[in-house]
Formats: structure tokens, sequence, C-alpha cells
């Protein structure tokens, strides 16, 4: 069986479905990438993988860029005859389901990885956007399966009539392995807090940036750290020149692109998500539990999902530094509780987000149409909603 694999870069691929891809080659199935190339395209054809090229714009809406991109995708799709074909963000979902439907595909599967800006910004330009891409959905997105990440996003969706209920599944996150064991954290000298991710407005480093002030103002004695790379053509990225004059400031510190995040996470005491858009389930933070690390995250959509406030972490209003900075305040001071939350982020993430249980409930959702597979078991279905 051929199953074909589309999302906006080959970095999230790599990052995201790799692990999920090598189980469904490793049953026989033939495996195809299309994404645009970048550093990661080598790395998933190291893997034996086919790849096939795809010039995509991720941002803006010009309708003749928009109408060549539907060509591509309908010729790649023509060609490979795919069996299954499997779409992740918003505009490989859109354009793929189109193409896809019109090639006569007939098994469709859509992730939504997350609502983004586009659902929560109150700028008008935004809410008038999300209408026409609500009313986009609900049309591609008949006679497919469609994944969502976490229950808010899936509930939103069934209730405005995008989706039956009965086409969905509930699959929170890509999974993470799980470390064997976790090191203690670090001897800092002073508490280190991290926001390990791209360097976007959207991921919220301003709200980060600006908590690290009040707390160096207040000489609370933590150190604060952005793990991670400025984006290329990426219009929410934040100007390398504002990050280097935080450092000069002593504000915080820059580590840059890491890919070593075992060690990062090693040597953190507490890592940070203040997301100000609607995540799927971010891995970050599942992989900062994964290794013992008390978190702290935004109260928003997919956040909830992990972080549990007062057990695992703490949950803080969006945009909101001061807030931020409490919480973080909060856990400096007391090592037991992070210790605490740490083991207790651990256990949510063997028991419900390893990548042994997030690629069996995927498999099962990819196979099902097919009869199964041995040795897979069904996927959950409401029983994940909490």
């Amino acid at each position: 069986m051929k199953i074909l694999f589309f999302a906006n870069t080959s970095w999230n691929l790599y990052n995201f479905r790799l692990p999920l891809m090598k189980a469904l080659g490793d049953l026989g199935h033939t495996l195809v990438a299309v994404a645009p190339k970048d550093r990661f395209t080598d790395h998933i054809q190291a893997q034996g993988f086919h790849w096939r090229n795809l010039l995509l714009q991720q941002h803006g809406l010009n309708p003749l860029v928009d109408v060549w991109t539907l060509w591509q995708i309908w010729r790649i799709y023509r060609a490979e005859k795919p069996d299954i074909v499997s779409h992740f963000t918003v505009k490989c979902v859109l354009y793929g389901s189109i193409a896809a439907h019109v090639c006569g595909v007939k098994h469709i599967v859509n992730t939504i990885t997350g609502l983004g800006l586009l659902f929560t910004h109150p700028h008008l330009h935004y809410r008038m956007l999300r209408g026409v891409v609500m009313l986009a959905y609900k049309r591609v997105l008949r006679n497919t399966t469609v994944i969502f990440q976490n229950v808010e996003d899936r509930e939103l969706f069934i209730s405005r009539g995008i989706v039956k209920a009965a086409q969905t599944h509930l699959v929170r996150g890509s999974g993470v392995e799980m470390p064997e064991t976790t090191a203690p954290p670090a001897e800092n000298a002073k508490v280190r807090v991290i926001l390990p991710g791209r360097l976007v407005w959207t991921k919220g480093v301003r709200v980060f940036a600006e908590a690290a002030r009040l707390l160096k103002a207040k000489q609370v004695p933590v150190e604060m750290v952005l793990v991670g790379q400025i984006p290329h053509n990426d219009r929410t990225a934040i100007a390398e020149a504002q990050v280097k004059q935080w450092e000069q400031d002593g504000v915080l510190a820059w580590w840059g692109w890491r890919d070593d995040m075992d060690q990062v996470y090693a040597q953190a005491d507490i890592v940070c998500m203040p997301s100000l858009y609607g995540e799927g389930v971010p891995r970050t933070l599942i992989e900062a539990a994964a290794h013992g690390r008390a978190v702290i995250a935004a109260d928003n959509r997919g956040c909830r999902d992990i972080v549990r406030d007062g057990v695992n972490g703490c949950l803080v209003p969006q945009d909101d530094a001061e807030a931020l900075a409490n919480a973080i305040r909060q856990l400096a001071a007391d090592p037991s509780l992070r210790r605490q939350m740490g083991a207790a982020g651990r256990e949510m993430v063997r028991r419900s987000f390893s990548a042994d249980n997030i690629i069996a409930q995927s498999m099962a959702v990819y196979l099902a149409p097919f009869g199964g597979q041995e040795g897979i078991e069904p996927a959950p279905g409401d029983q994940n909603l909490r």
C-alpha cells in the first residue's frame, strides 16, 4: 500500500512525522513525502523514503500562486496514485484534500495540528479570514478522516457542523520517546528557565522577555534562556537585532539552534511556553514533562491538554508578562514543588503522550479502512476526552 505524507516543510515531516512513517514502512507500506525542499529533505531521503518536491507559499493568499500550488499537488497525486494521503497544516489540508478528491483518492486523512492565530486573534482581518477558512474546511473535510490533537479543536469543529463526530479521532500530538531515566537539574547558580522553539512573536517570546526583565528588576535569581532559531520567510519572526539587544541588556541568553535537546532539558529547571495562539499539543511541553521538568504555559487550547495547573506545572493568562514572572518566581523558590511537578508530568507523558501510544493510535486510524493490522490496537475514540 502506498501512503503519501504532505506537509508545508520537510522540517515538519522529519521532526514530527518520522516515527509514524517508519512504523508504517516497517509494515511493508511504501511511504512518499511531499514537501518543499529544505535542509531536512536529505534526512528524510536517508531514511529510505521517496520524496517529491513542491513549491508552496506558506503565507499569503495570492490566487495565481494558489492555482499553481493546486496544479502541482494534482500532478503529484495523479502520478503517485496513493492509497492514502495524509495532510498536515492548514494549506496542505485544504489544497491537498481538493487535489485528492479530484484524483479519486479514496482514503484521505487530515490532521488539524492546532488553529493558530487565525482562530484566536481578535483583529478584523483574522476574523474575516476565519470565516472563509471555516467554510473551506467544511467543504474539503467531507468524506475524509480527521485527526484532532486536542479536545477543544475537535469540539469546536463538531459544534459548528464542519465535521461529524463519527469521522473524527483524537490523537494528542505526535508523541515523544520516553527517556529511561531523567537527569536531575544541573546545579546552577541560578534557576534556569528555558523557552525552546522558533523565535517568533506568536510563541510568546516577547512576553518571556518582558517577564525576564521584571524578574531581573526584582533581583530574582533566575537565568532566562531562549533555545531555537529565527526562521526565514516568516513574517512573525523576531529580528536578530532584538534578540541580541535582550542579551546585551542582560535580560536573557540565547543558545540558538540545538539538536541535542536531551542535554538542553537536563540543564533546565523550568520549561516555558507562553504561546499566543491555539496550539495542537506543543511537543516542547511534552518533551519537557517526559524529562521530569516542571512546565509553565499560557492558558490556551492545546497547552491545557498537557499542563495541569498545580499538578505538573502552571497555566498563566495569555500575553501577561507579570503573571508569567510570578509563576516563574513561585517555582524558582520551591525546588521540592518542581520535583513533584516533574514526576507528575513524566507519569502523564508515559500514560498518554509516549511515542509508542501515539503511533499505535495513529496507525490504527490509517489502517482501519483496510481491516486494521495484526498487532495494532484500535484507536481510542471518545474515551480520550476528558
